[in-house]
């Protein structure tokens, strides 16, 4: 019985670390969202874990996307903010739509 214990501690323990990786990834909450409130959670996350200003502008873009797009997007986002922190104070995002195209504009070191 003690072995029987161990093996369901040990799987309880590996489900909870996966489903941890998974929310990292990509939020469940994203679903839910349109492409520019998803933008919007990435840049709220960002600043509050890392304390800087970032300027957002969103342009025409459409008001739903496959999940797995709206993913990528905040996945983009979100980790291109993290690597362009740098030592900047702020930095901004940029975002739009045209012609069956997505543009995302990520600049850090705006002073």
């Amino acid at each position: 019985m003690a072995d029987l214990e161990a093996i369901r501690d040990a799987l309880s323990k590996t489900i909870r670390q996966m489903r941890a990786m998974t929310t990292d990834v990509v939020p469940a909450a994203v679903d839910e969202l349109s492409p520019s409130e998803a933008l919007a959670r990435a840049v709220r996350e960002h600043h509050r874990q890392s304390g800087k200003r970032v300027e957002y502008d969103v342009d025409a873009l459409p008001d739903q996307l496959p999940t797995p797009l709206k993913a990528c997007l905040y996945r983009i986002a979100r980790d291109g903010l993290k690597s362009t922190a740098g030592g900047t104070q702020s930095q901004s995002i940029r975002a739009s739509a045209a012609n069956d195209s997505l543009t995302l504009e990520i600049i850090g070191g705006i002073e």
